[in-house]
Formats: structure tokens, sequence, C-alpha cells
């Protein structure tokens, strides 16, 4: 439901900016939605953990990229501020998890 946020808020100020975001998400999202979980189903828990981190970084670097572009449109910043948060929350907790995972897996 974040991310969903996330695409929303975005989806709105182009809007507000007078243009249409593109429907290439809408037409991409189910496709890539059952891949993602066909794959994560292969990888184990520690392997989608993982994914979900390098993919939350990605979001991090783009979102790091869009504000260097942004300028000082009013309410962007705000938006891909509040975007980048979350991500590296997201970072954080999911690190996290790996990590209490990993202490509970035997080693061998």
């Amino acid at each position: 439901m974040i991310e969903q946020q996330h695409v929303d808020n975005i989806a709105g100020k182009i809007r507000d900016l007078g243009k249409e975001p593109t429907r290439l998400g809408d037409v991409l999202a189910p496709f890539l939605g059952e891949l993602a979980g066909k794959a994560s189903a292969l990888a184990g828990p520690q392997g989608l953990l993982w994914l979900d981190i390098r993919l939350e970084e990605k979001a991090m670097t783009d979102y790091k990229q869009f504000l260097l572009k942004a300028g000082g449109e009013e309410g962007t910043l705000d938006i891909l501020w509040n975007n980048l948060i979350d991500e590296d929350l997201h970072a954080a907790w999911l690190a996290n998890k790996l990590k209490d995972l990993q202490a509970l897996t035997p080693k061998h």
C-alpha cells in the first residue's frame, strides 16, 4: 500500500503540472508482480529479503536523482523526500529482518 501511495502521489503531481502519467506501470505491474512472486518462491526467505533490500536501494538512488532534477518545484520536493525517507526505512527494516533470519539459520 505504501509503494502504491508513492506512485499515486507522483501521478497526482504530474497531473497537477498539466501532464498525464504514463500507463506503463498499470500494464507492467501485474506481470512483474507475478514474476516476482515466482522468483521469491525460488529464492527462499533470505533471498527474498536480499532482493527486496536491493529494490529499495534502487528506489532510493532513483529518488535522489529525481530530487536533483526537480529544482524548487512546489510540492514535488516534499513528495520525493517523503518517498525517499520511506524507502530508507523499508530498507533498514528489511536488513534487520534479514539479520534476524540469518542469526536463526544454522551454519554448516
